[in-house]
């Protein structure tokens, strides 16, 4: 997409606006056969599906069109100055500079996580962003361990589901000795079986 110009400012530009989007060419595309020129972004999103020159009606499609501008509109492009397109910014540049600042220096273009959570912040915001993105990974991540902790069993002690074999025998000696003494008198409290069945 071009660069506005507004009202009366459009005369010094008008053989370098684009006829799709009205503004001030955008990485300049011309037509083979008509001669005409756009922006590329106009064209990608048209699609070059039966498309047709705004100017002259002629066909248009991807195979027709290239970037071999005429020198003199690539010489009156460089001298035009533009603002940024992000309304918080007041930077003004030569059009051939600022699409480098939109990208990498505006701090106000947006810029995706660097942490993959997949949202777009201001980059004037970032480092805020990724202080906040990380912490909630590290919760989300501690979450995760507990629950996968829970589901194996493994979270207390307490509710281990095997005894050592040692412990299991002697409480079964003990339980069946005292199942005895109090089945055959108080004579016999002290005498031991090691193989009883109780029944």
């Amino acid at each position: 997409m071009g660069f506005k110009v507004k009202g009366s400012h459009k005369e010094p530009y008008k053989d370098l606006l684009c006829q799709i989007c009205k503004g001030v060419f955008e990485e300049p595309m011309v037509s083979n056969d008509c001669k005409h020129i756009f922006c590329k972004e106009c064209l990608n999103k048209k699609g070059f599906k039966h498309f047709k020159c705004p100017i002259d009606g002629k066909d248009i499609s991807a195979v027709n069109v290239n970037s071999n501008i005429p020198e003199s509109v690539k010489s009156k492009l460089n001298r035009v100055i533009v603002k940024c397109r992000n309304n918080e910014c007041k930077t003004r540049l030569k059009l051939c500079d600022i699409r480098t600042h939109e990208l990498h220096d505006c701090w106000f273009s947006k810029v995706e996580c660097r942490r993959g959570c997949g949202k777009w912040v201001k980059r004037i915001d970032e480092r805020i962003h990724d202080v906040m993105c990380a912490m909630e990974l590290s919760s989300f991540e501690t979450f995760e361990k507990s629950v996968s902790q829970s589901s194996s069993g493994c979270s207390s002690p307490a509710y281990s589901p095997k005894m050592p074999s040692k412990e299991k025998k002697f409480s079964k000696d003990k339980e069946c000795e005292w199942n005895i003494a109090h089945t055959t008198g108080s004579n016999k409290r002290k005498e031991k079986k090691t193989n009883c069945v109780i029944q």
